[in-house]
């Protein structure tokens, strides 16, 4: 009942202005279902790539990262089918391997899937202490859309991902080149696994996924392009209102 309410509410709400800004090309063909194309225009999430800075980790440390706010169900999701489904396979091939769950929202059934080798830490004031520890970052996310921002952070940093399907989505990133992506969770093991073993690998993912976000989702290069974006659309607004006044005077 709750996502029949908010489809209602959406179409209500978008046919109120100008113009819609969305993230993604999935995001577009959707709205187009509510709103004219003409008024949609896309703007993907960006990256700080100054704060998120590359940075080597320590080869000899076997981490794995996700990070997350679990109150949102599909973070929460992610974080059990990994640890109860992808986990035991990778803990098999590298027994020292860790899991390092960051961000807010943890409740005790997450924190009661603490281990020796799954750490629960919940919210930090800064991420980027336990991405520079990552080895490799996984975004094993089953549900919802739009971009991950968790990924591009990663992709920053020189933190290789894999991801699934579901979470790649809506980044212009090609497998095998500047992400890994997982079919399921046999394939999702066995990659994460291979980015452990393999630091020629891991170097190669990790380079191209900087190069990535510094060509498509440097956040100073979208603010520009935004910028220029509502400059046009505020030209338009005040010709229409010219247009407007302009009438009404003859019509005087």
């Amino acid at each position: 009942m709750e996502w029949v309410r908010l489809i209602k509410y959406e179409k209500s709400i978008l046919s109120r202005f100008n113009a819609v800004i969305a993230l993604t090309e999935r995001d577009i063909k959707l709205l187009n279902k509510f709103v004219p194309a003409s008024r949609l225009f896309l703007v993907p999430t960006g990256v700080d790539i100054k704060y998120f800075e590359r940075f080597k980790s320590k080869k000899h440390d076997n981490n794995i990262l996700f990070i997350g706010h679990y109150k949102h169900f599909p973070n929460l999701d992610a974080v059990n089918y990994f640890i109860n489904e992808v986990f035991p396979a990778i803990l098999k091939k590298i027994p020292d391997a860790v899991f390092y769950v960051v961000g807010s929202g943890a409740n005790k059934n997450l924190t009661d899937l603490c281990s020796e080798n799954v750490k629960i830490i919940g919210e930090v004031p800064d991420v980027r202490q336990y991405v520079k520890k990552a080895k490799v970052f996984v975004a094993p996310v089953r549900l919802g859309g739009g971009i991950k921002g968790k990924i591009l952070e990663a992709m920053a940093s020189g933190v290789p991902v894999v991801a699934s399907k579901e979470a790649s989505e809506g980044i212009k990133c090609t497998d095998k080149k500047d992400i890994l992506v997982a079919k399921n969770s046999k394939d999702f093991a066995l990659k994460t696994v291979k980015l452990l073993l393999d630091d020629k690998l891991n170097d190669k993912i990790a380079s191209e996924a900087r190069l990535l976000v510094e060509q498509s989702y440097d956040w100073s290069k979208i603010a520009a392009k935004l910028d220029k974006y509502y400059d046009g659309l505020i030209q338009t607004s005040l010709e229409i209102e010219n247009n407007i006044h302009e009438k009404r005077q003859v019509e005087k």
